[in-house]
């Protein structure tokens, strides 16, 4: 729910690099719809970081539940500002309530 209202959540995991993901656009119909950028605490323990937290899920309010369709990429960049070489593409469709994902 956003402001009282139900919307898509879109959860995504497993995206790993050597410098730790950045950032994440996200597309939406091939049109950039918006970004999420990961969250760093500045503790360093014995050679690694922790209290990273990854991009890892977004929301659409505007797709309606009931019946829409949409397709979604996810394109990420490490910390240095490398672009992932792939993007993620994937197709959501609701029909009379029942929301179904496809890979592509």
């Amino acid at each position: 729910n956003i402001d009282g209202k139900e919307c898509l959540r879109i959860d995504f995991d497993g995206a790993t690099d050597n410098y730790g993901i950045g950032r994440a656009n996200i597309y939406k119909n091939g049109e950039l719809y918006t970004y999420r950028i990961s969250t760093r605490f500045n503790t360093w323990k014995s050679g690694e970081y922790f209290g990273i937290n990854e991009p890892k899920s977004f929301f659409d309010k505007n797709f309606n539940l009931q019946n829409d369709e949409a397709v979604y990429g996810i394109e990420v960049f490490d910390c240095a500002g490398n672009k992932s070489e792939t993007m993620f593409n994937f197709k959501v469709t609701a029909k009379d309530g029942l929301v179904s994902v496809i890979y592509n």
